[in-house]
């Protein structure tokens, strides 16, 4: 029996309910994916320029050196000084574009390698402090939030010794010094590690090999040089 009391739900009103859920619950949806595709976007874009982004940098290490420099001093010369170990300095600046790529400019200088010799047209001093200037191209490989790897190769724009007037010297017969310029043929290569204090500043420890490449009667310098120091990226 109906209760006459409560009023009956037409066939009509019942389908019109059911649409009015379904047409909210679509709305609902609606607006949750257009929420979520809003929420990603800029961490997209934030990923996107993170990618494209420059940031600038500098830094300085400062280390052992370990070389020697070649011989061919021909018959009837005797070397009488040679200078394998020595103290140095790498101080760099650049920019980073990306997560991977740097580029940068750099100065590198070594105390006292190389030799003196007697040779049969005249002493020959070889034993000189090494300076170059270079142009790198830097590699970053991040290893998670805070270590990273580094890598380096350049050429350099200059090498000279501290005088930078003069890579080699020879005396005549005359016993007087002969002058060579300086070759700009050297280059420079090299790995590291760093270690991020904080956002800007970072540990670094990096290896080098250089060859420099002295005058055309001189010898070359294949110094090895190991460094700990710090960066600070702006």
């Amino acid at each position: 029996m109906l209760d006459a009391s409560r009023p009956a739900v037409s066939g009509p009103v019942r389908v019109l309910a059911a649409t009015l859920l379904t047409g909210v619950f679509r709305v609902l949806s609606m607006t949750c994916a257009a929420a979520c595709v809003v929420a990603a976007v800029p961490g997209a874009a934030r990923a996107q320029a993170d990618s494209l982004a420059m940031q600038a940098y500098v830094g300085g290490t400062f280390g052992a050196v370990h070389g020697s420099a070649s011989h061919s001093l021909g018959a009837g010369s005797a070397i009488t000084r040679e200078v394998e170990n020595a103290m140095g300095g790498h101080v760099f600046g650049g920019a980073r574009f990306g997560r991977h790529v740097g580029f940068e400019m750099a100065r590198l200088q070594f105390g006292e390698l190389g030799y003196e010799a007697r040779t049969p047209g005249g002493p020959v001093d070889a034993a000189r402090n090494i300076g170059m200037t270079t142009l790198n191209v830097a590699g970053f490989l991040p290893l998670g939030t805070r270590w990273e790897l580094t890598a380096r190769a350049g050429i350099a724009l200059d090498a000279s010794y501290t005088t930078g007037e003069t890579c080699y010297q020879r005396s005549n017969s005359l016993g007087q010094l002969r002058s060579y310029p300086c070759r700009r043929t050297s280059y420079v290569l090299g790995a590291g590690v760093r270690y991020g204090l904080n956002d800007h500043w970072g540990l670094r420890v990096e290896y080098l090999f250089v060859q420099f490449r002295d005058s055309r009667d001189g010898p070359d310098y294949r110094p090895h040089f190991v460094g700990v120091g710090l960066d600070y990226r702006f």
